[in-house]
C-alpha cells in the first residue's frame, strides 16, 4: 500500500508540475509502478500521453525531492517478522534484491527509514520500466552482471498483490504471496502464487518455503 507520505508526494508533484489536483486514488494503483500510476492519474485528468512525457522528468525530480523532505523513520512501519527474516536470509548468504514499482530513490529512502537498506544489494525499480515483469528481469540482470548470479539457480519473489504474482510467474520465478497488504491469501493463490502465507511472523515457516531452513 502507498504510505501517506508517498501519497502526499504524488499530490504535490501533480499540482506543481502539471497544475492538476490529482491523487493516486483516482485510479486503481495497487501493484503498479510509480511511473504507471502517475501516467494513469494524469490521463484520468485529461492530459494526453505526449503532454505528460514532456514534463515527466521534472515530475520525477519533484516527487523524489518532496518525498525525501517529508519522510521520517517514525512514519515507516516494518511488518512483524521482516527484520528477523532478512537477518536469517543474510546469515544464509542469500542474495537479496528488490523489485519495486517505486522510483529508485524513493524505494531506497523507504528502506533506509525502516533500517533495512543494508540487506539489499541490487534491485529493479520504477525508473527502469513501467511493467512489473521487466522490473524483475531488470533486478535479475543486475544480479547476473554485478554478483555472478546464474539464472539456473532457485529464484523466489515475495509479493503482496496479484500483479506481483502474475509478473513473477511470467518471468519464470517461484512466487511467495504474503497477505500483508490489500489482498487476502485466497486472492493471491488464485493469481497463481506457488506458496501463500498470511504474514512474516513465523520466520522458520518462511525460510522453509524459500528452501533455506
Amino acid at each position: 500500500m502507498a504510505s501517506d507520505f508517498h501519497r502526499a508526494s504524488f499530490t504535490r508533484a501533480f499540482k506543481e508540475v502539471y497544475g492538476v489536483d490529482g491523487v493516486i486514488e483516482d485510479v486503481p494503483f495497487h501493484g503498479k509502478t510509480d511511473s504507471d500510476i502517475a501516467m494513469s492519474v494524469l490521463k484520468h485528468h485529461g492530459l494526453k500521453e505526449d503532454e505528460v512525457l514532456t514534463e515527466f522528468e521534472e515530475f520525477k525530480k519533484v516527487i523524489k525531492a518532496v518525498f525525501k523532505k517529508i519522510i521520517k523513520p517514525d512514519d515507516v512501519d516494518v511488518y512483524i517478522g521482516v527484520r528477523e527474516l532478512l537477518s536469517g536470509l543474510s546469515r544464509r548468504d542469500a542474495l537479496l534484491g528488490l523489485a519495486t514499482g517505486n522510483l529508485e530513490e524513493i524505494g531506497i529512502e523507504k528502506l533506509k527509514a525502516g533500517g533495512l537498506d543494508h540487506y539489499f544489494r541490487f534491485g529493479g525499480f520504477g525508473d527502469d520500466c513501467t511493467d512489473r515483469v521487466h522490473l524483475i528481469r531488470s533486478a535479475t540482470e543486475k544480479a547476473e552482471k554485478e554478483y555472478g548470479y546464474k539464472r539456473n539457480g532457485e529464484v523466489y519473489m515475495i509479493g503482496d498483490t496479484p500483479l506481483d504474482v502474475i509478473a513473477g510467474k511470467k518471468e519464470g520465478v517461484k512466487v511467495l504471496g504474503v497477505a500483508t497488504g490489500h489482498y487476502d491469501m485466497e486472492t493471491l493463490k488464485k493469481a497463481g502464487a506457488d506458496y501463500v502465507l498470511k504474514d512474516f511472523s513465523n520466520k522458520e515457516e518462511v525460510l522453509k518455503v524459500l528452501g533455506m531452513e
